[in-house]
């Protein structure tokens, strides 16, 4: 794809008539090499993505993202190097726990391992593995994801309603930079799948899959593309026969030559009151937090911190009902927390 680009753009440089011979030959080469550096810059981060089902009724979906490599500076006779990496580990459904029991991994770099643990209680966040692995190599300072082959990535789960395994979660890079992808309940049958992209290289069209299980996808709707673009470019549809309870959604992208490439999954769940939001006040005044939800909603409430641990059960309740729960927020540090349903996550800060 990209030598292609290339070569009709190279073709249609107008170089001055005053260069001739050689130097217009030189100038042309030159001006090809500043085109691949500009083009291999819109590549991006390879991403993993795993949906690990339970027999009680949740689901835990977890993004893995591969960003850098951790090395000295120098390095005559070889180096070692750990990986740095981004998390994101949600949990929907029914019965959601508090945590798992073991949730860890290993990223595959070539033939070397790089392992690193995870949150049991979910989150979001970033880290770095703890192997430290010897490469025979004078690369430190280039070094990337890409040129050590980083990519596959190998899952260890425990859970209630999980048994002990290991789950293949190798990433997936797309030919496009992708923003963002999101997915909004509207009603009870409608979902509206909203995503932007940095920069599209001869992008064909979207096409919008939707699935209740994780594994087996059907395509709702196809989206033309802006071919090659190099500035923010917004997309949106409806689904407007979504399913009710838990279902996914993701892209799929396609280039002018057909080959194509899957963005990550987005989970939705939709229930009696998914067109009823979550609705909370917090007082810095009185230390409370007010969350009023629907009944299904708050079965599931859970507050965490970035780190991903849960503080819910440290706080003393002041009043509760079905559709509405009051807390002390005296313990907790200054800081950003989460109040996560089964809807999706909203923020609030502690100063």
């Amino acid at each position: 794809m990209f030598a292609k680009i290339l070569n009709d753009i190279c073709n249609g440089i107008h170089i001055h008539s005053s260069i001739k011979g050689k130097s217009k030959i030189r100038m042309k080469k030159y001006i090809g090499l500043l085109l691949i550096l500009f083009l291999l810059s819109y590549t991006t981060s390879i991403q993993a993505q795993c949906i690990v089902p339970s027999t009680n009724g949740y689901e835990v979906l977890i993004t893995i993202t591969p960003t850098s490599i951790i090395a000295p500076g120098s390095c005559p006779y070889g180096y070692n190097y750990n990986v740095a990496f981004t998390y994101d580990i949600s949990f929907s459904g029914n019965n959601i726990p508090s945590g798992l029991w073991t949730l860890q991994a290993e990223i595959a770099c070539g033939s070397q391992t790089n392992f690193f643990d995870l949150p049991n209680s979910g989150g979001s966040g970033s880290g770095v593995s703890v192997s430290n692995p010897y490469i025979h190599a004078s690369d430190c300072n280039t070094a990337t994801v890409e040129s050590l082959q980083c990519n596959v990535i190998n899952l260890q789960i425990h859970g209630p309603g999980i048994a002990s395994q290991v789950v293949d979660c190798s990433p997936v890079s797309l030919p496009i930079e992708l923003a963002e992808f999101t997915a909004s309940v509207l009603s009870k049958q409608q979902v509206e799948l909203h995503w932007k992209t940095y920069s599209e290289i001869n992008n064909d069209f979207f096409t919008v899959l939707r699935s209740q299980n994780g594994t087996q996808w059907e395509s709702i709707a196809d989206i033309p593309g802006a071919g090659n673009s190099s500035t923010i470019k917004s997309y949106q549809t409806v689904d407007a026969k979504a399913y009710e309870g838990l279902s996914y959604y993701r892209l799929q992208q396609t280039d002018y030559d057909g080959s194509f490439a899957f963005s990550h999954i987005v989970p939705v769940f939709i229930s009696d009151c998914s067109a009823s939001p979550i609705h909370y006040i917090y007082s810095a005044t009185d230390n409370t937090l007010e969350i009023t939800a629907c009944k299904e909603e708050l079965a599931t409430l859970r507050i965490i911190t970035m780190q991903g641990n849960d503080v819910q059960y440290q706080l003393p309740i002041l009043f509760s009902s079905d559709t509405q729960r009051i807390f002390s927020t005296h313990q907790l540090a200054k800081g950003v927390y989460q109040i996560q349903t089964t809807s999706g996550l909203t923020r609030f800060i502690i100063q």
